[in-house]
């Protein structure tokens, strides 16, 4: 399971910077802290 959650937050992290979006943007969109979409993106949430 942790190896797919990296995955995830990889592919997250590559289309937000596909879209040329920063942490806070998306952040925002989603309603969420820009710290939890850090943790996702790399690898730390369970």
């Amino acid at each position: 399971m942790g190896e797919e959650l990296d995955n995830i937050g990889q592919k997250i992290r590559a289309l937000r910077q596909a879209k040329q979006m920063t942490v806070r943007e998306l952040a925002s969109l989603a309603g969420v802290t820009p710290g939890l979409i850090s943790q996702i993106e790399h690898g730390r949430v369970s």
